[in-house]
């Protein structure tokens, strides 16, 4: 289903100061602590770590999050939030706002309504967070694993200049399991006409937005298959035929299967491959 990992820290999410915004303007001061603000009926929640380490202060890894069991845990969900010491750099963790239109719902991929797209909100974002702390485009890293992935390669279409980290993603949302794509389309959709073919439901539509970026695909080849057969590869044969040219597959094992996520010790090889 796509949980992160866990990382044992000493510190909860509680810990973190609480900031209500009146709109969808970063504050004057942007601080470490939990953001939220409305738009368009939508809440939007975000963590934001910023690092101690002056030489890592001009960088940014934006962590996206994907499927949440609604009976475990309650929103706001930062998926890898525990993480952020390991990124060497400022760490946006992202809340996907589409799972507070039910509470049925597990995965959305940062999806919206159809009259807000979130992804394009939330990488609008990302955009103004680089101008107010002087980041560039080039420095900012979107990660992502199953649900999260998508969401990361989504918001690639906005912010060409980032690099994605991609791992167990869901490429093509139809391909999906069947009960969790229905639920979504009835809760975000509500069954309006929109083909399961549109650019927000597909990374192969408009597939030549991701031929000039850095891509690292990361995927459970062993204990995934599913994704491995039904997602991956037929995503990275596409950008492949597209010319793409800065696209790197890794495969690697956990046993534990695709909602274990990478191996905590694969994190570093992958910022190697796009920093």
């Amino acid at each position: 289903m796509g949980a992160a990992p866990s990382l044992k820290t000493t510190r909860s999410i509680d810990s973190f100061s609480r900031i209500d915004l009146k709109d969808k303007n970063l504050p004057d001061l942007l601080q470490e602590g939990q953001y939220s603000y409305n738009y368009n009926g939508l809440t939007f929640e975000y963590l934001y770590q910023p690092s101690r380490n002056p030489d890592h202060q001009k960088r940014l890894v934006v962590l996206y999050t994907g499927a949440v069991n609604r009976e475990k845990y309650q929103l706001p969900v930062y998926q890898r939030w525990s993480w952020a010491h390991r990124f060497n750099a400022n760490v946006l963790c992202t809340s996907d706002p589409s799972l507070r239109l039910s509470e049925d719902i597990p995965i959305a991929w940062y999806f919206g309504t159809i009259e807000t797209n979130v992804a394009l909100a939330y990488a609008n974002l990302v955009a103004d967070i680089c101008d107010k702390e002087n980041i560039a485009l080039s420095d900012v890293v979107l990660y992502g694993s199953s649900g999260g992935g998508f969401s990361a390669l989504q918001a690639l279409r906005y912010l060409p200049e980032a690099a994605v980290i991609a791992i167990n993603s869901q490429t093509w949302l139809k391909k999906y399991h069947e009960k969790h794509y229905r639920i979504f389309r009835e809760t975000c959709i509500q069954n309006a006409e929109y083909p399961d073919d549109h650019v927000r439901l597909s990374l192969f539509a408009s597939i030549s937005d991701f031929t000039q970026s850095r891509i690292v695909l990361a995927q459970n080849k062993e204990f995934d298959a599913f994704h491995y057969e039904h997602h991956h590869l037929p995503f990275l044969g596409a950008l492949k035929d597209e010319g793409a040219k800065r696209v790197t597959e890794v495969l690697f094992e956990n046993e534990k299967g695709h909602s274990a996520g990478e191996p905590q010790a694969l994190l570093p090889e992958l910022l190697r491959l796009v920093r």
